[in-house]
């Protein structure tokens, strides 16, 4: 019988963080140029659909798992953000390694945060990827995708978004009689 589905309430206008993890903590978002630019690219591209009912504040792609600190207009424009992000990180991830199997674990983590002490703790757990691993000295050291440079100032995170349906559909015109 399988697990239940975690329940979610999100109240309206809240802040959440988000973790998901892979399969098996299978290390399969091990950082690459082209993964992180697709990673990228589809967080713009998730933010430029929901982006009027979500605020992304910080985010972090570990090679096992990723987080994220949003906040949400309601509970629907999240799901539908989170939909969009692990779908298209999953097939990204997939394509890279060629790698044929479930990418994610179960549905992603997500847990209100109830106050400004609580949303400072967060933005801290979240912003000490990588070093609190020891895996790097500072977090802007993490050649993954890290949303420190960019909150300090000191980079524009930009990405790459390849739009396959309208490449196929390009791909598979018919041919023109004249």
């Amino acid at each position: 019988m399988p697990s239940p589905k975690r329940l979610r309430f999100i109240p309206e206008d809240a802040l959440v963080e988000v973790t998901i993890r892979t399969t098996a903590s299978m290390l399969l978002m091990r950082p690459s140029p082209a993964l992180n630019q697709a990673i990228l690219g589809i967080l713009g591209r998730a933010l430029h659909f929901y982006g009027g009912g979500l605020a992304l504040h910080a985010f972090v792609f570990m090679s096992n798992h990723w987080h994220a600190l949003a906040s949400v207009r309601h509970a629907a424009v999240l799901a539908a953000f989170l939909r969009h992000v692990n779908g298209n990180v999953a097939r990204a991830v997939q394509r890279e390694l060629d790698y044929p199997g479930r990418i994610w674990h179960r549905r992603p983590a997500t847990i209100v945060v109830l106050d400004d002490d609580a949303a400072e703790r967060r933005l801290q757990y979240i912003l000490s990827h990588g070093v609190k691993e020891r895996l790097v000295r500072a977090a802007a050291d993490w050649p993954g995708v890290h949303c420190v440079d960019a909150l300090l100032g000191k980079a524009t995170l930009r990405g790459v978004w390849l739009d396959r349906r309208a490449a196929l559909r390009g791909r598979f015109r018919p041919p023109v009689d004249d």
